[in-house]
């Protein structure tokens, strides 16, 4: 075998590819690729491969995760912008939606016309909790949470809630905390979107 087929087949492309080359590896995989066309060709067929296979086995977040990530960048893009945001207080029961007004009636955390079923607007984040407004239109699917311990109180609308069996019935000024390791759910039962602020503290 040639000098260029023990590169190419020496496991240091997919390094490269993988993010796992050390800086020299890298400079010599970008050197090598620029000089000898059957190395980046061979790069391209290794990406192409780890794409489909990323693509085979990837698993769809849920919706309020989706919603929550997203959320998460806006909130990011913000700070460059403008700076640390201050911090909501912690949601306890008795909280009440004048405890949020700071939040709620600032247009910044308004609902887009163009929102889905699930949006949310992060106010804060660091490493134990997350707050944000969450507005859902028709329902929230199956989830369940794990490491986080998560609660609400809904700002307007209400919604029929689901612990595994159980339903409650909910609406605007009622908090509610969701116990770990339970399945949970909830469908709109108004004619305007749910907003809730949420919260997630982390266990």
């Amino acid at each position: 075998m040639s000098n260029i087929g023990n590169f190419i087949e020496s496991g240091i492309l997919e390094s490269y590819i993988l993010g796992l080359a050390t800086a020299a590896e890298r400079v010599q995989v970008e050197k090598m690729s620029s000089l000898y066309p059957q190395v980046q060709e061979a790069l391209d067929v290794l990406s192409e491969e780890l794409e489909r296979k990323c693509m085979q086995f990837a698993i769809d977040p849920s919706p309020s995760l989706k919603a929550m990530v997203f959320a998460t960048i806006r909130l990011l893009e913000q700070r460059n912008d403008e700076g640390p945001a201050a911090l909501p207080p912690i949601l306890y029961k008795g909280a009440t939606v004048s405890n949020y007004d700071k939040w709620v009636n600032d247009p910044m955390y308004a609902l887009p016309e163009d929102a889905g079923n699930i949006y949310a607007k992060v106010i804060s984040q660091n490493d134990q909790v997350a707050t944000a407004i969450v507005w859902v239109k028709k329902e929230l699917p199956w989830e369940v949470h794990e490491h986080e311990l998560e609660s609400f109180l809904i700002i307007e609308g209400s919604c029929a809630f689901y612990i595994e069996q159980t339903m409650y019935a909910l609406s605007a000024g009622d908090y509610f905390s969701i116990p770990l390791n339970k399945k949970h759910s909830a469908r709109v039962t108004s004619s305007i979107p749910c907003k809730v602020i949420l919260q997630r503290i982390a266990v």
